[in-house]
Parts: structure tokens; C-alpha cells; sequence
């Protein structure tokens, strides 16, 4: 009973103390048109595939993942990514 009220304890301080997170928290959040200049490529669109690749050392290259291009603002010139 003891444990329970502990882990229910650690849990509520848990969810009390969430904060917001980004993908990547190296990267501080500019202004919109700061972060249009700095992008490759903006768009918005659906996911119609999703590709796994093989390990690798590097992180991102072990998902691939097809966009299709609803809208672009920035080089996304074809109707998938």
C-alpha cells in the first residue's frame, strides 16, 4: 500500500511539472518570418507513405517519410516531398 501511494505521489508530481516540448530543443523558436527565410521548404500537406529504413548511426535517416503537398510557401515545387 505503501508503494502505491508513493508511485501515486510521484506520478501527480509528474503531470503537475509537464511543460511544453518541441522536437528539438536545441533550436530556439523565432519570429514566422525569421524561420521562413532560415527553412529549406514549407508546406503543408498529408503523410501517404512511411518508410523504415535499416539502422544507422544517424538518427534521421532511418525514417523516410512522403508527403502529399497541400499548399507550399517554399520549395516544395512538386505535388509530393
Amino acid at each position: 500500500m505503501k508503494s502505491l501511494m508513493s508511485f501515486l505521489l510521484l506520478a501527480a508530481f509528474m503531470m503537475l511539472g509537464a511543460e511544453n516540448s518541441f522536437a528539438c530543443t536545441c533550436a530556439p523558436v523565432g519570429a514566422a518570418a525569421e524561420e521562413l527565410e532560415r527553412a529549406a521548404a514549407v508546406f503543408s500537406g498529408k503523410v501517404v507513405e512511411i518508410k523504415r529504413h535499416k539502422q544507422s548511426g544517424d538518427l534521421f535517416a532511418e525514417v523516410e517519410v512522403v508527403f502529399r503537398v497541400k499548399r507550399a510557401w517554399k520549395g516544395a515545387d512538386g505535388r509530393t516531398v
